[in-house]
Parts: structure tokens; sequence; C-alpha cells
């Protein structure tokens, strides 16, 4: 019976315990435990620029506006001879190089803009602009006897490689024959340092390389296969990604001279005779380079992008003026001939009369019938003709001899018609 009562009593005391007693810290689980997570280990990239005495900055404006109008294009570079692991022996060596989806240009006013990089060994790199539908021919100075590497990318205007897939190819070629070990293996990796275009004193400066057969890492924390060392003015940084940076560069009058170390996860060097590389760039003078530049204007962000120039219009030519036509004399009216008036028959029947008045009363003619051919007087009247618009002339008498007396008739109307006629 006294168990049942206990328990509530224990209950209470352990309550009371638990109150009054402090909390104590948590332990983590000691790392040699299975099935328990690894810690991170710090990794270098990029690790305090700063405190190195060197500076990260941002690109400049014309840097960033350029990349967004290249970005759009995807590069790819293809040898089209001599092929990769040839022998060649001639004594100058023609190269053919087939680029697609990238707009070489060349502004005499802005300079080089997008372009093709090749790179023989460690001689200084060749800047490309021109091609011919996409094919670059280029011929090379002679080669020394032994094997030479070949490095080609397409290169933004400010000098940085393009990483896009299919943008860089590399390549090996032998003259006479080929010389081992004066050349990376195969599948080893070795280190081509990018230098810019241009650069001036106080201005950003980039850094950008290629690392060829790079193992991949960073695909879980703390897998790290490669690191590369940048050294500039006795200052050095590790980076362990293949990206381009700009650091403010220290104001100098003269080069600058930058030393690259491909190192492998342990950070010992990787095959130093090709990876342990220095370069030199020297400051530009005169005007600097657009894209480092705040803002690009169109025209600048379109030479420097590659865009092919709009054909300007032709200026209209001004038509030549026409000589004008001498004045034309006034063409005077051709006087049209006056309409001759038309006879009248009634006026031709009077002048006949008039010139050749022909007897009433035919000689020989029987007097007792005269009263029958007496006319009336509407017979003798003359007839009446109708109104003219003009006054007729009077028809003209022939002229008569001189000794011969004009023929006047003598009549005057009378009440018999018999004194019409008076004959002599």
């Amino acid at each position: 019976m006294a168990r049942p009562a206990l328990k509530p009593w224990l209950a209470g005391l352990l309550a009371a315990v638990l109150l009054l007693l402090p909390p104590s810290p948590a332990f983590a689980w000691p790392s040699w435990l299975p099935n328990t997570p690894s810690q991170p280990t710090p990794t270098t990239t990029k690790p305090g620029l700063g405190s190195a005495g060197l500076q990260e900055v941002a690109p400049p404006g014309g840097v960033q506006e350029l990349r967004r109008a290249l970005d759009k294009h995807r590069p790819k570079l293809e040898l089209i001879a001599p092929s990769d692991g040839s022998v060649v022996d001639a004594d100058q060596l023609e190269l053919t190089v087939k680029v697609s989806d990238w707009p070489l240009s060349n502004s005499p006013d802005l300079g080089i803009g997008p372009h093709v990089v090749l790179q023989v060994d460690d001689q200084a790199p060749l800047r490309l602009f021109e091609c011919d539908n996409g094919i670059l021919s280029l011929k090379l100075p002679e080669l020394s006897p032994g094997s030479h590497r070949f490095s080609a990318w397409a290169a933004y205007p400010w000098g940085e490689a393009v990483t896009s897939p299919g943008a860089a190819i590399t390549w090996q070629l032998h003259r006479w024959q080929p010389l081992a070990g004066t050349q990376p293996d195969q599948d080893a990796p070795w280190l081509v340092p990018v230098a810019p275009t241009a650069w001036r004193s106080g201005q950003p400066l980039l850094l950008d390389w290629l690392i060829w057969n790079a193992p991949l890492q960073n695909l879980r924390e703390g897998d790290q296969r490669w690191k590369l060392r940048l050294s500039l003015n006795g200052d050095s940084v590790l980076v362990d990604q293949q990206e381009a940076i700009w650091l403010k560069s220290p104001p100098t009058k003269g080069g600058l001279s930058i030393q690259m170390e491909l190192l492998d996860g342990l950070g010992e060097p990787i095959t130093p005779v090709f990876n342990n590389r220095l370069i030199h760039i020297k400051a530009r003078s005169g005007e600097r380079p657009a894209w480092l530049k705040n803002h690009l204007s169109a025209a600048e962000l379109a030479s420097l992008s590659g865009v092919p120039p709009e054909p300007e219009p032709e200026p209209e030519q001004e038509p030549e003026p026409r000589p004008e036509p001498e004045p034309e004399a006034p063409l005077q009216p051709t006087p049209e001939p006056e309409a001759e008036p038309e006879p009248n028959p009634a006026s031709e029947a009077e002048s006949t009369a008039a010139a050749d008045p022909e007897p009433l009363i035919k000689p020989n003619s029987d007097p007792d019938q005269e009263h029958d051919q007496i006319p009336t007087a509407a017979e003798t009247s003359p007839p009446i003709s109708p109104p003219m618009s003009e006054p007729m002339s009077s028809p003209s008498l022939p002229p008569s001899s001189s000794d011969e007396p004009p023929l006047i008739p003598q009549s005057s109307l009378g009440g018999s018609a018999r004194e019409l006629i008076e004959l002599n």
C-alpha cells in the first residue's frame, strides 16, 4: 500500500531538483565518431585581398556594358590546318583557324574590339582581328626544331578570355620531329597567362589566365585539387577558381611584374617548368581606352562590339541647272484673206441690162400688135432686191471709145408704153 503513495512524492522531488540545479553546457560529438558531419576546411578563394595589399575592385562601367552586349555570342574556334600533332618541315608555317559567332573588329578611333589571341609557347601573344568568311589565316615565322604548343582563344576588347565551351583550343606541332620532355604531357595541366590589351597607371588592372586540363574541384566542400598563387609587387594571394579578377593597381611610372604559379591541393608546385610564369605589363601612355570609361555612347558600344556601321546615305546630287531657252519672237498672226462678196444675181442682171439694153419692140413688128404687147406696171417696175448688209458697189461700165459718144438711155416713166423708148 505504500508504493503508490511514493510516486507523487518522488515526482515532486525530481521537479524540485530540476528547477534548483543550474543548466550545464552542451558538448558536441567528437569528429572521429561515425556518421558525423566533417568540418569544412577553410578555402582560399580570393581570401582577404585587402589584407594582402591587393584590393579587388569592380570592372569599369564600359567593360560591363560591352560584356552584356557580347555575351549573346557563343564563339567557337576550330583548327583547320595543320592538324594537331603534325610534323612540319616547311620553313614558313601557314596556320588556318575557323572562327564562328565572334565579330572581329578593330576601330581606328577606339582601338581593338573583339578578337582572337594566338600564343606559341612562351612567346608574346598575337592579337588577330581580320578573317575572310570566318577563316583566319596567318603565316608564322620559322619555328625552332622540336615540339611546340599552341593556344588560341576568343578575347574581349580589353583582353579577357571568353570561357564558354569551344571558345579556346590548344594543340601541338613538331618541327622535323617530336622532342620529348620539352612540352607538358597530353593530359597534364599547364598554365597560360592572359595579358590585358592596355593598362594605364592608376587604372584597374585585369588579371586573367587559362589552365588547360585543370582537374575539376569544389564539387564538394574541402575538395581542392589545384590553386593559383598570384604575386604583385611582393604581395601574394591564392585563388581556386578560373575567373578573371580586377585589382586596384598601385600608382607606378613603370610597368608591373606579375607572377602566376599553379599549385596542387597541398600547395606544392605542379610541373613548375610550364606552370610558373612571369609576365610584365607596361603602362600605356596617351588617351585611355574607351572601355575604361564609366559609360559608353551608342556609337562606341556598337564599334567595340563589332557591329558593322550602317552605310551613310549618299548625298543627293543637285540637278545641274539647265540653260534657259531664249525667248522666242512672238508670232505675228497671218492676215486672213478678205472674203470676196458673193455675187448678187439681181445686180448682175441689172449690169448686163445696162451694158447691153435689149429693145422692147422688135423692128419690123406690126404696129397694131404693140398695144397687145405693152407690159404692165408690175412687169415694167424693177425687181425689189433684199436688203444687203453691206452697200453694193455699182458695176463699172466698160470704157467707151472717144469717137463714139456713150449711149445714154432717155427714158421716163409715163402713162403710155410708147413713151418709154424714144428712138434716135
